[in-house]
């Protein structure tokens, strides 16, 4: 009897006190895996190895930026026989601490014939109305500014990054102890005639497990919200920064070095890796 009386007390304490079993399977009070399904599915199909990374940052938003930068890899590799033109779906699930990220859904150009076919009317469009065909290159990669260039004379954008000197990014960057840099674009949108620059402010900064991270500033106002974690793979100019990328009849990721030389049109790139790490 006595037995029975305490066995009953046990029970009757455990459940006032709410006591969990951390050691269940399904235990995680941090957990977030609305993608679980999909991710378990890519395993399946083997292709897991080719669209999925993970890692094991504990700031959500850090972990996704980690996965993003680490993804546009991965999507440039999957299209690298002709281009990348839809990066899909992101599938973001964290789970006891590991944050596991894949992209689905994904779009490569069907061959280079297509890829070909289309670029004459791209061109065309782009000396036809070169502001907004600008202005959609600035939103699709996430750009602050961009200007027209004549030749290959990218000073326009050299003066904008002066101006960040005193910018929320800035700001921001101090306080992680971080290296505010501006990467300078200068590319062509298939044409000799349809030159242009862009320009990509952006820190980088030691984060808390030991790596290195970019934020840009289309990061301030997002990053802590669930549009951030729940938004489309969306790999714009920060998330390629380190990412190499095809430049046949594809884009120059390359940051230029301004003032390298007296004529802006000589102006040298700075090393890719060098750039983005230092």
């Amino acid at each position: 009897m006595l037995f029975l009386h305490i066995f009953s007390l046990l029970q009757i304490l455990r459940s006032s006190f709410c006591i969990v079993d951390y050691w269940d399977e399904n235990y995680d009070q941090g957990k977030n895996c609305e993608s679980e399904a999909d991710i378990e599915q890519l395993t399946i199909e083997n292709e897991a190895q080719n669209q999925c990374v993970i890692n094991h940052v504990e700031d959500a938003s850090e972990a996704i930026r980690q996965c993003k930068q680490e993804l546009s890899s991965l999507a440039l590799h999957n299209c690298r026989m002709t281009k990348l033109v839809n990066a899909g779906k992101l599938l973001y699930c964290k789970d006891r601490g590991r944050t596991t990220c894949c992209f689905k859904d994904h779009k490569c150009e069907e061959n280079w014939t297509v890829l070909e076919n289309n670029m004459p009317g791209e061109a065309v469009k782009f000396l036809k109305q070169p502001e907004q065909s600008l202005e959609m290159i600035r939103n699709q990669y996430g750009f602050k500014t961009c200007h027209i260039n004549q030749g290959y004379d990218a000073s326009k954008c050299a003066e904008d990054c002066a101006d960040i000197k005193n910018s929320p990014l800035a700001k921001e960057c101090e306080e992680r102890n971080g290296l505010l840099k501006c990467c300078i674009r200068r590319d062509k949108h298939f044409c000799h005639e349809c030159r242009y620059c862009c320009t990509l402010p952006f820190c980088t900064y030691n984060n808390s497990y030991g790596g290195i991270s970019h934020i840009g500033e289309n990061n301030l106002n997002i990053e802590d919200n669930e549009e951030y974690i729940n938004e489309s793979t969306n790999l714009g100019a920060l998330e390629n920064i380190e990412s190499r990328n095809n430049f046949y009849k594809g884009q120059d990721t390359r940051c230029l070095k301004p003032y390298s030389d007296d004529d802006p049109e000589m102006w040298e790139h700075y090393d890719p890796d060098d750039f983005a790490n230092a």
